[in-house]
């Protein structure tokens, strides 16, 4: 059995597959679910370069004009049908389907699909209308993993039983972990980002397998999913970092010291000049991120380079 604590490192080196030379989409995509403890032998070889051939040649449908500017059609490179993880997987590695009650569930398996978009920025909505769009051709939910410029998008989606046709599913909310940065083997482009923020792993870390079921119960694929909904939920994402912005301020008032600047009370003058503080590194943090300055001036090397009596420390 796989150790329950899933390293971060691992999940690092995964990421980092996408960003060596000659190396597959779906390979690396497979890689990566892996290093999170989703294995599975119920894979395909399925793979289509456009939106069209993936309706036609797999669906065998023709796609009308909505569904190709739904799903971007004009910006798909490749589609690689990875694998279907369904609860015969899971119980038999992992034992995490404790109901042994036969319980037919609206989610009774998961497909995983990975779609090469044409390098530039989406916007949320975006990558959840292609995942709506993808979700809508198949009677299970798709776990779409999303890779474009040196970036990757993972999202899950809602659905519920129609309420007035019962084999009819309705789709529901997208929720997804977006931007998730990884190098690029001998990049010489600075504006692109370079490594992957500590927090995405972390997200990654909660979702994977192991993490999952040392921290729940999970009776089937329905409870997996709404586990899954709730570490990507945006909202309570911002909750938990504001939480520890807080906790931290807290912390660091007890050992901070600034001039005095009229401020006479030391607690006062703690506070106002700790917000200063924050508020300017999330500022600089926010147009790093944005690629509105180049990344390399916050490169100690370069700094180094371009400034006198530099002291990184």
């Amino acid at each position: 059995m796989m150790p329950l604590n899933l390293p971060l490192q691992k999940i690092k080196t995964a990421l980092e597959q996408f960003g060596q030379p000659n190396t597959s989409l779906s390979t690396n995509a497979i890689k990566l679910f892996e290093a999170l403890g989703y294995n599975t032998q119920r894979r395909g070889n399925i793979g289509y370069k456009t939106y069209y051939d993936f309706c036609t040649q797999y669906l065998n449908t023709q796609p009308t004009d909505t569904d190709s500017h739904n799903a971007l059609a004009n910006n798909w490179l490749q589609i690689q049908l990875l694998f279907q993880l369904s609860e015969q997987e899971l119980e038999t590695e992992f034992s995490l389907f404790v109901d042994n009650s036969l319980n037919k569930k609206l989610y009774e398996s998961y497909l995983f699909v990975a779609i090469q978009l044409t390098p530039q920025n989406y916007t949320r909505t975006e990558l959840a209308n292609i995942s709506r769009q993808i979700n809508r051709h198949f009677p299970m939910p798709v776990m779409v993993l999303f890779n474009y410029d040196n970036l990757i998008t993972l999202t899950v989606i809602d659905r519920r039983l129609n309420l007035k046709y019962i084999d009819q599913k309705v789709l529901l909310k997208i929720t997804l972990i977006k931007d998730i940065a990884y190098p690029i083997a001998n990049n010489t482009n600075t504006n692109k980002h370079q490594h992957t923020h500590r927090a995405h792993l972390e997200i990654l870390n909660d979702i994977s397998l192991p993490k999952l079921q040392q921290l729940y119960t999970i009776h089937h694929f329905e409870d997996l999913h709404k586990v899954w909904s709730k570490i990507l939920d945006t909202e309570l994402l911002n909750k938990s970092f504001f939480i520890s912005l807080f906790q931290w301020f807290e912390e660091a008032k007890k050992h901070v010291k600034f001039p005095s600047n009229n401020l006479d009370d030391p607690d006062t003058r703690a506070e106002i000049n700790l917000i200063r503080l924050l508020t300017r590194l999330m500022f600089v943090w926010f147009i790093k991120q944005k690629d509105f300055v180049p990344s390399k001036l916050f490169n100690p090397t370069f700094l180094a380079q371009i400034l006198n009596n530099f002291d990184p420390i």
